[in-house]
């Protein structure tokens, strides 16, 4: 792959904002005549593809209830879940059309680890790692051009009631050009070992396995306090953002039903890049030119509660909406 594999030490960070900035920062800016391991543990959180939508990908009250962050990552794919019972793994190397795509070249090392173990792991056809037909790991890949990346999940022991509580579609009709994610059988990595490891344990183990598979002495790669600095401000300006985590979906559109004093109503709504473009509002209302009024104010404000209800004060929509509050409209027309 390279002249000589590095282990990048994350310092026990376990903030998947930090841990994803780290990824990014490495694959632009180390010395990429090597390749490098990134070994890493995750707080509970949700990570979604760079062209997912989370309206589509999960629970968010659940989320919020407790405490989880949603990030979008910079390599395809669909959401996971992260937690202390999952490990990351990040492969970086130069850019390389032999390695684009090239899943198997990746995952060999890791499915050899795992086997060294006792765990009988193989590549299927959607390059999902598995055991016994139950996926264990998902992984996908980003390059700029100069560097690679690829990255993959290893659940060892997570919480998979957590997991797809937190993975929970919603039911509301949404028409999207965003990529979903498919929904395959799971399984801990825990069930098919032969004896108790630690997580402690098990990360050793895929970190020998990968040096033994790909030559080097396991020396480690330990960033300085300006690239540290470099890193934090990635995390801060972009992977806390909601520009980046949700305003980046694809162009998407909902039907949202509501109910006023004068009966049922339904709002249209289109939202591109974290921006609401349409929004048509259809029910019995009396004054159908301040709908259209309220209409007009809509547009082009970014699709979030906040904004939606500044843009909203100073005004009472209740007769023009059949007595509904601004606040219970708010909650009808924006989903987070």
């Amino acid at each position: 792959m390279a002249n000589r594999l590095f282990l990048i030490h994350n310092n026990h960070v376990d903030d998947p904002r930090i841990n994803l900035a780290l990824e990014e920062y490495a694959t632009g800016h180390v010395d990429l005549n090597h390749g490098y391991l990134l070994l890493y543990v995750n707080r509970p959180s949700v990570i979604i593809g760079r062209n997912q939508n989370p309206l589509l990908e999960v629970d968010s009250a659940y989320l919020a209830e407790n405490n989880m962050p949603l990030v979008r990552r910079i390599s395809g794919g669909g959401a996971v879940y992260h937690d202390h019972g999952n490990l990351n793994f990040s492969f970086i190397t130069r850019f390389d059309p032999a390695y684009l795509n090239n899943y198997a070249f990746f995952a060999a090392p890791i499915i050899a680890a795992l086997k060294g173990m006792g765990v009988p792991a193989a590549l299927n056809a959607g390059n999902d790692i598995v055991v016994d037909g139950r996926k264990i790991s998902g992984i996908s890949q980003y390059s700029n051009g100069k560097g690679l990346l690829v990255h993959g999940t290893l659940l060892f022991d997570a919480r998979l009631d957590v997991l797809w509580n937190a993975l929970a579609p919603p039911s509301d009709p949404m028409a999207s050009k965003a990529v979903r994610s498919l929904r395959s059988p799971v399984a801990n990595i825990v069930e098919f070992l032969p004896s108790d490891v630690s997580m402690h344990a098990f990360k050793s183990g895929i970190r020998d396995g990968v040096v033994d598979a790909w030559g080097g002495d396991g020396s480690v790669y330990r960033l300085d306090g300006h690239q540290w600095d470099v890193v934090d401000a990635l995390a801060r300006d972009k992977y806390h953002s909601w520009h980046w985590n949700h305003g980046r979906s694809p162009r998407f559109s909902l039907v949202l039903p509501g109910r006023s004093d004068t009966g049922p109503f339904q709002v249209r709504v289109v939202i591109e890049k974290g921006h609401i473009k349409q929004v048509a509002i259809r029910g019995s209302f009396p004054d159908p030119e301040a709908i259209r009024g309220l209409e007009r104010r809509l547009i082009g404000c970014l699709y979030r509660k906040i904004d939606v209800e500044r843009v909203l004060s100073g005004i009472d929509p209740a007769p023009c909406l059949g007595g509904i509050t601004r606040k219970a409209f708010v909650d009808v027309l924006v989903r987070e």
